[in-house]
C-alpha cells in the first residue's frame, strides 16, 4: 500500500511543465529538412502507446512544427497520410510501360 500512496504523492508534488515552450525551444535550431524528419518521427511515435507526459510532449512538438512558418502544410498532410493505395501496392515492373524491342 505504501508504494501506491507514494506514487500519487509524487504526482501531486510535481510542478506543471510548459510543453508548448519546450517544444518551440526544441525546434528553433532545426532547419526545414530536420523539421520534416522530426515530424515523421513524432507521427510514428504517436501511433504507439505511451504515458500521459510523453503524449503531452509529442503533441506539443507536433503542434509546434505544424504552426511553424518554415514548413508547408500540404507536405505535412502528405507525411500524415502516407503513400496512396497505388504507390503502396506498386512493384518495379509497374513503371515499365513500353515493351522491350530488339534493335535491328
Amino acid at each position: 500500500m505504501s508504494n501506491y500512496n507514494r506514487k500519487y504523492e509524487n504526482e501531486t508534488e510535481r510542478e506543471e511543465r510548459d510543453y508548448k515552450t519546450e517544444a518551440q525551444n526544441l525546434i528553433r535550431p532545426l532547419n526545414v529538412a530536420e523539421l520534416y524528419e522530426l515530424y515523421e518521427i513524432v507521427g510514428n511515435l504517436c501511433k504507439k502507446s505511451r504515458s500521459d507526459d510523453r503524449d503531452n510532449e509529442l503533441s506539443a512538438v507536433r503542434n509546434a512544427i505544424e504552426v511553424s512558418p518554415l514548413v508547408s502544410r500540404p507536405r505535412l498532410a502528405r507525411i500524415n497520410k502516407g503513400y496512396g493505395s497505388m504507390a503502396a501496392d506498386a512493384r518495379p515492373k509497374d513503371g515499365q510501360t513500353d515493351t522491350h524491342r530488339k534493335q535491328v
